[in-house]
C-alpha cells in the first residue's frame, strides 16, 4: 500500500499474521483480524509500517515475499523504490530494499534508512547512460532458490537501463543470491553482481523493455533447481524507433524469458552478464508473443 505520510509519500504496509495456536490458547494479545485494518491501527503487535528514505523514491512501487534470504529461518520481503537516486544525486538509478524477517517482531514504524546489514539492506541501481537511469526495482519478487545452497534469492527487474546509446531501454534483470550465513554489507551494487552473488540479464534489442515483470518460475526443465522468469513487454522486431520511444502496452509481440537454476555446489557456474541469443535449453528458453499486439511480457508468474 502506498499513501502519504507527512513529506514520504511511499510507504509500505505489512500486516503479520496470528498463529492459530495463539488463538486455540486464549493468548490475550491473540485477536482474530477484523474485517477493515487501518493504517492507523498497525502498532507493532498486527503489522508495521515501512516509510521510503525520500518523498520522491516511490517505494512501494512494486513488492514481493522472498521467502528465507539471510539463512535465519524467516522469511523476508523486498520492497521496489524505482525513482530512488543512488547516492542522492543519481536521477532514477532505482533501488530495492529487503527487509529481514524478525522472530522477535518490529515496531510500528520502521523506517528504511535504518537498514544496516543486519537488518536487510539496500540493493542500489545505476544511472546508466540516459537521465532517466535504469530505475531499477520497477519490478521485484522473490526468485526461488536458484543455485542450490537452500536460500531464496531476489530478482529486481531495471527495465529503463541501457548498455549504451544504442541499446536504449533494453532493460535489465539483477539476480541476486540470498547467503546462508546471512553476511551483507548495508548496501550492494546491482551491477557489482559477478556471478558468486548474482547475475544481470540484458535485454536482446532496444526497447525490449527486459524487467518489465520478473517472477520465480518454480522447476520448469525439472532438474531440482529453481528458475526465473523475466517478462520484457517491448520485445519483437521492429518495435523500437530509436527516437525516444517508449513502448506501450498493447503495442508490441512482447517476450519472456526463463532462465534455468545451476547445480553450483556440483560445480556449475552462472555468468556475470547472462545475454539471452542463440543459447540451448540448458541455459534456458525464450517465449515470444504471435503478432504485433500479443503484447507478452507486462505481467509474468
Amino acid at each position: 500500500m502506498r499513501g502519504r505520510v507527512g513529506e514520504r509519500v511511499a510507504v509500505l504496509v505489512l500486516v503479520a499474521g496470528l498463529p492459530a495456536s495463539a488463538l486455540a490458547q486464549g493468548d490475550p494479545l491473540a485477536e482474530p483480524f477484523p474485517a477493515v485494518v487501518r493504517v492507523s491501527d498497525l502498532d507493532g503487535r498486527i503489522g508495521f509500517r515501512i516509510d521510503s528514505v525520500r518523498a520522491s523514491d516511490r517505494m512501494g512501487w512494486s513488492v514481493g515475499a522472498l521467502g528465507d534470504f539471510n539463512g535465519d529461518g524467516v522469511d523476508d520481503v523486498i520492497i521496489g523504490a524505482p525513482f530512488a537516486n543512488p547516492g542522492g544525486t543519481e536521477p532514477g538509478g532505482g533501488k530495492a530494499f529487503i527487509l529481514f524477517g524478525s522472530a522477535t517482531g518490529f515496531p510500528a514504524i520502521f523506517d528504511a534508512a535504518d537498514l544496516d546489514g543486519s537488518n536487510g539492506l539496500v540493493l542500489q541501481g545505476a544511472r546508466g547512460p540516459f537521465d532517466s537511469g535504469e530505475r531499477a526495482g520497477n519490478s521485484v519478487a522473490g526468485a526461488g532458490d536458484l543455485n542450490g545452497d537452500g536460500v531464496a534469492d531476489a530478482v529486481v527487474g531495471a527495465e529503463s537501463a541501457g548498455v549504451d546509446r544504442h541499446e536504449r531501454l533494453a532493460g535489465k534483470s539483477y539476480v541476486v543470491f540470498g547467503r546462508a550465513d546471512g553476511v551483507f554489507d548495508p548496501t550492494m551494487q546491482l551491477a557489482d553482481v559477478d556471478g558468486s552473488t548474482g547475475f544481470a540479464v540484458f535485454g536482446i534489442d532496444p526497447g525490449d523493455i527486459n524487467g518489465s515483470a520478473v517472477s520465480s518460475a518454480g522447476d520448469t526443465n525439472g532438474d531440482g533447481f529453481d528458475d526465473v522468469l523475466i517478462g520484457a513487454r517491448g520485445g519483437g522486431e521492429g518495435v523500437y524507433s530509436g527516437g525516444g520511444y517508449y513502448p506501450y502496452y498493447f503495442c508490441c509481440p512482447g517476450e519472456a524469458y526463463v532462465i534455468y537454476g545451476r547445480d553450483v555446489a556440483g560445480g556449475a557456474s552462472f555468468p556475470a552478464v547472462y545475454e539471452f541469443g542463440p543459447g540451448g535449453v540448458d541455459e534456458g528458453k525464450i517465449i515470444r508473443g504471435g503478432d504485433e499486439t500479443a503484447n507478452v511480457g507486462p505481467a509474468v508468474k
